[in-house]
């Protein structure tokens, strides 16, 4: 099979034809970009990257976790562990599209990001990787090695081994500087742009690049008030307040939100928090987001009591909206018809005096049913 499609991407002439005129030329660049085959190709890349780790890996004696999901929603909980024993999902070897998931187990100094997903991290690392991998390198068969990184970007998103959102939210914070800096003369601090338009813009444009992928953030006290602060300096920005005018007249931050019409940070994350709860909400029960979500890791005697995870910000984003109160449980089955309830895009928008049809545009979701309907 591979000589078959070895054959077909070598010496390969192609005839280009435009009107009368004719071409033929040879085919060098390999698999194009958009090619039906090249998809296939690279499945049987994964799929022999895969079987070369298992024959690998299975000789390590590396831990994986175990994960229960509940199917009965009234067993599940949002914010605490359920004392249910569940069922146990299998999510070895998952893959979406073209992305593959590995999972590792999480010790009592890991801070995971959620309970059920997490990398191996520094206190567990030399018990389950080779201590070349730790110094920097792996060596492997023919004089070659593989470099170990403590973090990387996927998809705009750092990922750490750390497993906090410290280097993230940094990088964030960073490239909405850039920008802030960058459009400062020509936009936010032109005052021949009215300030109305110069706050919509900065919400549309640097809000989006500070709160990229804050959906998943675990985000602790510390961490929030980091940007918290970016925020607010932007804000006295877009007024013309500098740090000797709001010392000297005590300006304080509820005047800038006046006059920018803009929100506190900690409600555009709430809102990007409840957006994304609320498509999972309205996922099929089969679905494996659904089910992660819906589910925690077998503790082992270890447990990630007064950590803050993805699942408990989730929670608190819940009870910042007024959707629940501040103490008490929060059940799967309960969370889960409240964002599906017609009345709670409503009732977001009043508690977090949002302008009417903000949360949810109502417009896009009429537009959908009638095309159902047709």
């Amino acid at each position: 099979f591979f000589f078959f499609l070895k054959k077909m991407y070598t010496q390969i002439k192609i005839k280009l034809g435009i009107e009368k005129a004719e071409a033929l030329f040879f085919s060098t660049s390999g698999v194009k970009q958009g090619d039906n085959l090249a998809p296939a190709l690279f499945l049987f890349v994964i799929q022999a990257t895969i079987e070369t780790m298992h024959r690998k890996w299975s000789t390590m004696n590396l831990s994986q976790p175990e994960l229960h999901f509940f199917p009965n929603k009234n067993e599940g909980y949002l914010n605490r562990r359920s004392q249910k024993s569940g069922t146990s999902l299998d999510h070895k070897d998952t893959f979406y599209a073209d992305d593959e998931v590995h999972l590792g187990t999480r010790s009592l100094n890991a801070k995971s990001k959620t309970e059920a997903m997490y990398f191996p991290s520094h206190s567990n690392l030399k018990k389950d990787i080779p201590q070349e991998l730790i110094d920097g390198s792996y060596d492997i068969p023919g004089g070659r090695f593989v470099s170990f990184t403590p973090k990387f970007k996927y998809l705009g998103t750092y990922l750490s081994q750390s497993l906090t959102e410290d280097i993230d939210i940094n990088a964030r914070i960073l490239a909405a500087t850039k920008n802030f800096n960058a459009l400062g003369r020509s936009i936010f601090r032109n005052r021949k742009i009215s300030l109305d338009i110069r706050s919509q813009l900065y919400l549309a444009i640097t809000i989006n690049i500070l709160l990229w992928g804050c959906d998943s953030w675990a985000l602790k006290r510390s961490q929030l008030e980091k940007i918290s602060c970016f925020h607010k300096k932007c804000m006295r920005q877009l007024c013309g307040y500098t740090m000797f005018s709001v010392k000297e007249h005590h300006i304080k931050t509820k005047v800038c939100m006046e006059k920018t019409n803009l929100k506190p940070i900690e409600t555009y994350i709430t809102i990007r928090q409840l957006r994304f709860l609320t498509r999972i909400a309205e996922m099929p029960d089969n679905r494996l987001t659904r089910q992660v979500v819906n589910s925690q890791a077998v503790a082992h005697g270890k447990c990630s009591r007064g950590r803050q995870t993805t699942k408990r910000a989730y929670g608190d984003a819940l009870r910042r909206a007024g959707l629940f109160d501040k103490k008490g449980d929060i059940k799967t089955s309960e969370w889960i018809e409240c964002l599906k309830a017609k009345e709670t895009p409503d009732v977001i928008e009043r508690n977090l005096e949002l302008e009417p049809g903000s949360f949810i545009k109502k417009k896009k979701k009429e537009k959908k049913k009638k095309k159902i309907e047709e």
